[in-house]
């Protein structure tokens, strides 16, 4: 790959606040959602419904040489801090913290060589390379990459807290941007996933030389051709991808005027190149001078929710995917009626609510409910949608579980049994449930070891046990901006310990993932899905009936699972609720909301 130096002047200008706006005007408004950087060290923000309004601006303060420049900045998951990377007339290389009300930095370290760097073929870390960077935190790693217009490719470690073996600043030279499209420059990274906890992230660029996006293999380099940006950009003045909806934003030079745009990132699974442009307009960007960083504000970080206790007393709680072990007080859930039995509980992605599935006797319904005081407001009540005053009968014997179907906004319920797990598509807002296929595998299929979906003939239960007591559906976010999300939905077979794939959802069929775990794992209790491009993918489950479950992250594609939480630090378990927890789980859901 060659890449082409370029020489960026340095705007020596402060910010112009665009339209009829002074650098008084925005005084009294508060920080938008995006924060812009420029090379004259300005500090600005503003919010991507408004992006031609500039809300707040500030001067960066407190650097440790004279003529340093900021070259990118980024949220820092782990603890929601704005990072900065500065470099002086002699391309040393610092972080910073930044305060984003009064731009006053806080020295962080001198970046300098790792000595644990074995990356073969390249020479150790000594000074910054190039004209223009791309800045971006690794969330499952919490590491800083930095890529370059000059192929470099960094790695940078900012505190020892979640590492004893890693100082401030140690950087290890990963291998040189190469691959992708002709003559590639890149300039613009970002990474999806961006929450702390997240088991899995993908690294995209922009490449401002052939205006595409790509996807970066990171420590390695490697570059793949992913799509059009549709536009001719000269710069990419910053990127960004938002964790919760996995849309990406970056502030483009196209022609002589910046804009605010949304980049389209792909699944996992779709077939790549894509032909169709990734990039659409939000609005122009009203501000002078030369914007080298863009970040999204991180507001928090997913909580997940536990349903304890018998069905008759539930108790709700929460933890952070980080630390399992360190769980809220309890709340008991209020407002259920008499015989009530709260079996379930998911979060509606299109309204962010906490919702729970209650039998009474053999009827059901469906509470909202405060994740904070267990206060429960009754929403609606099951009927029959295929057969008018027909009853749908819940049956006391089985276990039932709830998940969101984020794209078509209707809530999935399946039943455990072999040959007879009921499967149900609801209408929250009304009742309405659409009895569809028990869920069944086909012919020749076994749970226990085989695929349980045939292509051809009528479907008909397997002699073979199986049973069905967790669901969750991957994408789990609703977004204004993208399309309703592609989603596939998951189960978990508890006789057999497997993950299976119930595809199409409407049909029942299920086909087998793997095992899950490896470790025994016999008794489930929660499953749910978290983060644009599923980040956290998370069971609770245990071995025997009785004591604490744990907390695990289930690869989707194999059904492996490993602790969650592989960085939670010493001392800390994956334990929910540690030695004394929880015994009476029955569910999981995760609350995350960035807006």
């Amino acid at each position: 790959m060659i890449f082409k130096k370029k020489f960026v002047a340095l705007a020596l200008s402060s910010l112009v606040l665009g339209g009829c706006f002074s650098d008084d005007d925005n005084l009294n408004l508060s920080a938008g959602d995006v924060f812009l950087l420029t090379d004259a060290n300005q500090l600005a923000s503003l919010n991507r419904d408004n992006p031609s309004q500039l809300r707040t601006s500030t001067q960066l303060s407190g650097f440790m040489s004279s003529g340093e420049v900021a070259i990118g900045m980024d949220f820092r998951p782990f603890n929601g801090k704005l990072y900065v990377v500065t470099k002086d007339a002699s391309d040393v290389g610092r972080a910073y913290t930044v305060n984003t009300s009064t731009g006053a930095l806080t020295f962080i370290a001198t970046l300098v060589a790792d000595p644990a760097d074995d990356s073969p073929g390249n020479a150790a870390y000594a000074t910054l390379l190039g004209d223009n960077f791309g800045v971006d935190f690794n969330p499952a790693a919490d590491a800083l990459r930095v890529v370059s217009d000059a192929g470099q490719n960094l790695r940078i470690f900012l505190d020892n807290d979640r590492r004893a073996t890693k100082t401030a600043g140690q950087t290890i030279t990963d291998l040189e941007i190469n691959g992708g499209p002709a003559n590639a420059e890149t300039t613009g990274a970002a990474y999806t996933n961006s929450f702390d906890g997240t088991s899995g992230t993908r690294l995209f660029d922009i490449d401002t030389v052939n205006s595409r996006l790509v996807q970066q293999n990171a420590n390695p380099g490697t570059l793949t051709d992913i799509a059009p940006l549709g536009v001719s950009a000269t710069a990419v003045n910053g990127f960004d991808i938002d964790p919760e909806t996995n849309v990406g934003y970056a502030l483009l030079t196209v022609g002589a005027s910046k804009g605010l745009y949304t980049v389209r990132i792909p699944d996992a699974a779709e077939t790549l190149p894509i032909a169709t442009n990734a990039a659409a307009l939000l609005g122009n960007v009203n501000i002078s001078g030369n914007v080298i960083g863009l970040a999204l504000e991180l507001n928090k970080n997913p909580t997940v929710v536990g349903l304890n206790g018998t069905l008759t007393a539930p108790t709700l709680f929460s933890f952070t995917l980080r630390t399992p072990n360190t769980i809220s007080t309890p709340v008991a859930v209020t407002g259920l009626a008499a015989g009530d039995q709260l079996l379930g509980i998911d979060v509606r992605p299109a309204t962010g609510e906490l919702y729970g599935f209650v039998r009474n006797g053999t009827n059901g319904k469906l509470y909202t409910i405060n994740p904070d005081t267990g206060a429960s407001t009754l929403k609606s009540s099951l009927s029959n949608a295929n057969t008018a005053g027909a009853a749908l009968v819940f049956d006391a014997a089985k276990v039932y579980s709830i998940d969101f179907n984020p794209a078509a906004d209707r809530l999935r319920l399946v039943s455990s049994g072999n040959g007879d797990g009921e499967n149900y598509r609801i209408n929250v807002d009304t009742g309405a449930t659409i009895v569809e296929r028990d869920q069944t595998a086909a012919p020749g299929g076994d749970p226990a070891g085989g695929d349980l979906r045939s292509d051809a003939g009528a479907p008909t239960p397997a002699a073979v046990d199986f049973s069905v007591t967790q669901i969750a559906y991957t994408r789990n976010f609703s977004s204004t901006i993208r399309p309703a999300p592609s989603t596939r939905m998951f189960d978990i077979d508890s006789v057999n310990s497997t993950l299976l794939q119930q595809l199409p959802p409407n049909t029942g069929l299920l086909r087998q993932i793997g095992a899950v775990g490896g470790g025994g794992l016999n008794n489930f209790a929660g499953f749910d899905v978290v983060g644009g491009d599923d980040g956290a993918r998370v069971i609770a489950g245990r071995i025997g009936t009785t004591g604490p479950y744990s907390l695990f992250d289930i690869n989707l594609s194999t059904g492996a699972a490993m602790p969650a939480g592989a960085l939670i630090g010493a001392g800390a378990t994956n334990q929910i609720g540690g030695g004394t927890g929880p015994a009476d789980l029955r569910d999981l859901a995760i609350i995350y909301n960035q807006q």
